[in-house]
Formats: C-alpha cells, structure tokens, sequence
C-alpha cells in the first residue's frame, strides 16, 4: 500500500468469491448463486468485519463456467477496476485510487476463478506445477516430503524421528516442482487453445481477472487460512476417530494393501486368538464343558470369532467349544474369520472416551467458539460445526487431548500445528511492540521466523504421511507447503482470510429463505434485476413490427437504430407455420 500519509489517497482492497443457495435451499438440485464481495483492508479489523462495510459486487450463477464468465470480468475489469486503480474516485483530500491486489477463495472457488482444472485432477495445485501421483484409485496429494532437505532422513523408505516409526511408500528422491508464474500460466493456457485441449498442465485459460493493471498470478492468488484448516481438521478427525459408514476404513484397508504399507491392517491378512487367550481356551476340561450351559459355550465361541446360529443345541455347542480346546492343547493357531487388525492411526473406544472427557471438562474464554455440546464434543461428531471452532480445536486442543494415544499421528500433529501457530502472528508486549513500531495488541511475525515455521509444518506433514495411509489425505494438506512463501509475500494470511466474507455471507442465506423479507431475497433480486434490464431494453432505440395475417407464415420485422447511420441495420424474421414445408419457401 505505500508508505503511511495522513492524507486518505489509496485504498486497498480484497476479492472474495463464494457461492449461496439463493434459491430454494431444501429442494435438490437447485442453482446456486457466487456472490463476488470486496473487503476495503485499509479499514481496522472490527470494521472490516460489519456486514454494512462489505461491498457486495457481483451475482453469478453457479453453473455458468470460467470461460463463459471471462467476458463479463474482461468487460468489468476495463469498465471498472482499472480506472478506479489508474484515476480513483473523488475523496476529501483529493483523488483516492482503489486497488484490487488479490482475491481469497476457498479450492473448489479457486479452481474456477483461476481457471483451472479441478483440485481432484493431477494437476490440480493452484500455486506450483506439482503433477500428483497416481495412486489406488484416486491421486495422492501429500507430496511434501519433496520440499525436504536432499538428506533428510523422512525421504527415506522408512525412518525413526522423534522416537516414532515411519513407513513410506517409496524412497523420495525428487526435487520440489517449481512454482506457477504469470508467465507460465499464459503459456499454458495458450498451447491449450492453440491444439483445442480441454487444458495443458491443469490450465484451461487466462484467469478470471487477467485484464487487471498490474496482473500477477503469484500476487493475486492468495493462500486462504479458513477453509483449509478446517479442511485439515476434517481430514485429521477421520484419521482418529473414523466416520460412520465405515468408509474411510475400507479405504484405508484397501490403500495400505494396494501401496504395501501396514500389513497388520490389510482386510486378507488372516488374524489368530491371541496367546492369552488361547492358553486359557487349552486349560477348560472336559468335566467343565460338559456341565456348561449354552450362555457359557456361546461366550468362548464369540471369543474365537464364532457366533452360532439361533436355536442350536447345547450338545452341539459342547462339541464346538471342545474341538477347539483340543486345537489350544495340540499347539495350533486358531484363526478368527471377520476379524480385522486395529488401525494403528484410530483412537481405540476406551480412548474416545478419555479424549472426549479431557475436551468436554475445558472452560473456554469469553467469546471463544465452543468445541462441544455439553458432554458430548467434536470426539463423539458433537458440536464443533463452525469453522471458527475447528480452528480452535485444530490449533488449541487437539493435541494435548490426544496425549498418550495414537503417538505416531500426534508427534506430526504437534510439528504440523507448532508451525501453523507461528504463522498465525504473536501478540508482542509493550516494549516489543514500541522497539518494533507496531500498535500494542496487534498480531506480527518476525520474518527471521518464516523459515522456522516453514520446517516445522513441513516435517509435520510428512510424518502423517508416514502414519497413515497417504491417499486418504485430502488436497488441502498440500496447500500448507506454501504457507511460508505465501507469508513472506502477502504478510499475515490469517489478516486476508475469508472470515468476514462468510459472516456476511451468513446474513445473505438468512435473507434468501426468510418469506418476510422478500425484497432482501438474492433470487428476487436477480429477477428483479434481469427484468428490469430487459424493459429497460425493449424501451430503448427498439422498434418491434408484427404483422400478422391470413397467411401460414408471418413475418416480425426489428429496426434496430443507433446513433449514426454506418450502424443503422434491420433484421427479418419468419416464424413459419409447423404445418407448412420448408421447400416452398
């Protein structure tokens, strides 16, 4: 923004772009609508913040494509943004210049204004030309062992760090992609027009905002701080705790027996009764099975992965249960059918139970968005539904309620979330705070403790990586290895997330299905608003003649005329009759 003057002759803004279910919200399938907001930051935090601030700028729809809106945002681009950046706008102190420098979208909003192909593709990351690997049946996304040091010993197939073993897929020995440039996302979109691709190397044509003064794509494109935390959170939350379908298991079973990693959990690997277990079966006598009664031989059976059928006889459960006392007793393994090896990445009941105890008995600050409802917390799929709760969950709680548990998955959490919360600024005393000139109570980062933080969170990442299976890992884990760099070119990227967006945006959803304000209503508006356009049309330099006769063909003549005569032209149309050929015309 410049230099600080007392005189109000720059403003900055940000761009943030999101969609609403404008229309009807409980009906499936209905259309959606982006609404394009911008946040004036040379404003303080509280009133960036107050939905009277923000300044709602465009309705899209959400079915329309990148290339289908390219037009309007190069009309608005020339129209708009550009002269309010090169002339500005009458202010009291003279002309104030308004600059767009970046917008802040979420990955399914970036991929779109961007341009590029989704997030879920191979060449899906928005910031570096990273191509993602092939894995079973989706594409693995966790690449951040490549932003490691050549020696380091997390590139390796398996390694010992921090008292903790990893395993990894293949031993790493690719150098970090380089990153995206404005030159190189035109000359990607430009072999992809010239040969008719659907898009080279993930870019299918110029951004959205390309025609802006002062273009850059590794400026412009911002890192958001909200939506992939929270995303991370999710991802992270699964790991531990699972979901309840079941189907985040089955595909890590599938994973690690596909990729060769954890065998103890792979669904063929046969399971045996455990020692203990089978020294006791091998210590019944005969004179104890012969008395016991179907309670007590249905009990040893389900011990053994057995479960009888309804109904069956006590004499033939005796048999059972005595076959396999004779197994226990001759030395034999005795195999479980069903059963299947603990996931060493899963918190087991018992320690659900802990977890959700320590996180339920915590007091939270005035004003600090709560991680649970009563006793049940976000352990139990409880509460924790806003994402500013993720956010404390993630960076505040999660770690220390995990204590003792899943230690592999815990030690680069805590790497992961140390260099986050580093990234996220300090809060200095006085005394810094007058030595570094900054204003006491506000958030900074020392530049000396990017790199720092840089390590931590890119250490973090691969030990998970290390400690699960690496395909279940959503895209928006590899977004963080750009958090430093983003830091070290736009600042503090929690001062530019989207959380302002998303509160007005909140206010917008209530008005859309609230029937008592319908004039405050989204999907009124733009009916409001494509109405008005269009009588505004039909009443403008428009001349409609309908001639209507006894003929099965009618003609509707439309002079249209402007200003000068070279532009003056007149189009026939002839509506024919269903009924009439077209050869006799």
């Amino acid at each position: 923004m410049g230099p600080v003057t007392r005189k109000l002759d720059r403003m900055g803004f940000l761009l943030c772009i999101d969609g609403v279910p404008a229309f009807n919200n409980n009906h499936k399938g209905a259309p959606s609508l982006n609404i394009a907001e911008l946040i004036n930051l040379s404003q303080g935090p509280h009133l960036r913040y107050n939905p009277d601030n923000m300044l709602p700028w465009l309705l899209l729809p959400d079915d329309m494509s990148a290339n289908d809106q390219l037009k309007f945002f190069d009309y608005i681009t020339k129209t708009e943004l550009n002269p309010l950046q090169t002339t500005g706008v009458v202010g009291p102190d003279g002309p104030v210049k308004c600059k767009l420098f970046g917008a802040s979208l979420d990955l399914k909003g970036r991929e779109k204004f961007m341009n590029q192909v989704s997030v879920q593709a191979y060449c899906g990351c928005s910031y570096c030309s990273v191509h993602f690997d092939q894995g079973p049946g989706c594409a693995i996304y966790s690449l951040a062992r490549r932003w490691l040091p050549a020696d380091d010993p997390l590139r390796q197939l398996e390694c010992d760090v921090c008292g903790q073993h990893y395993v990894f897929r293949n031993h790493e020995q690719r150098a970090a992609p380089t990153m995206k440039t404005t030159q190189s996302v035109f000359a990607n979109a430009t072999i992809a027009r010239a040969r008719s691709l659907t898009h080279f190397l993930g870019q299918k044509g110029r951004p959205l905002l390309s025609s802006l003064h002062g273009f850059k794509y590794d400026r412009f494109n911002l890192l958001e701080w909200m939506h992939n935390l929270a995303r991370a959170f999710e991802n992270l939350l699964e790991f531990l705790v699972g979901t309840s379908d079941g189907a985040a298991d089955r595909k890590a079973r599938k994973t690690s027996l596909d990729l060769g990693l954890f065998p103890e959990v792979w669904p063929t690997r046969v399971h045996y009764l455990s020692t203990p277990r089978t020294q006791a079966l091998a210590r019944l006598q005969d004179e104890m099975i012969a008395r016991a009664n179907s309670a007590w031989c249905r009990r040893w059976l389900r011990l053994c992965s057995i479960i009888p059928e309804a109904g069956a006889r006590v004499a033939d459960l005796r048999n059972r249960v005595r076959r396999l006392r004779d197994m226990a007793v001759a030395g034999d393994r005795i195999p479980l059918a069903g059963v299947l090896g603990a996931l060493p990445w899963r918190l087991t009941r018992d320690a659900q139970e802990v977890v959700n105890a320590r996180v339920a008995n915590i007091v939270y600050p005035h004003y600090t968005p709560v991680c649970g409802l009563g006793n049940e917390t976000f352990i139990k799929r409880t509460g924790c539904w806003r994402t500013a709760s993720k956010l404390v969950a993630l960076c505040v709680i999660l770690v220390p309620a995990i204590r003792g548990y899943v230690p592999a998955i815990r030690a680069g959490a805590c790497k992961f979330i140390h260099g986050v919360r580093i990234l996220e600024g300090q809060v200095y005393s006085v005394d810094e705070s007058g030595n570094l000139n900054l204003e006491p109570g506000s958030k900074a980062l020392k530049k000396s403790d990017i790199q720092r933080a840089n390590r931590l969170m890119i250490m973090g990442l691969a030990m998970i990586e290390g400690a699960c299976p690496v395909a279940c890992i959503k895209p928006a884990f590899h977004c963080f290895v750009h958090y430093a760099l983003g830091t070290t070119k736009s600042g503090l990227l929690r001062a530019l997330w989207m959380m302002s967006f998303e509160r007005f945006n909140k206010k917008c959803k209530n008005l859309t299905s609230n029937k008592r304000l319908p004039f405050e209503s989204l999907a009124n508006s733009l009916v409001r608003d494509a109405t008005a356009f269009f009588h505004r049309w039909s009443l403008g330099n428009v001349e409609v003649e309908a001639t209507f006769g006894t003929a099965s063909v009618c003609e509707l003549s439309l002079n249209r005329c402007f200003s000068t005569p070279p532009f003056t032209r007149s189009l026939s149309l002839r509506f024919l009759d269903p009924l009439e050929s077209v050869d006799s015309l």
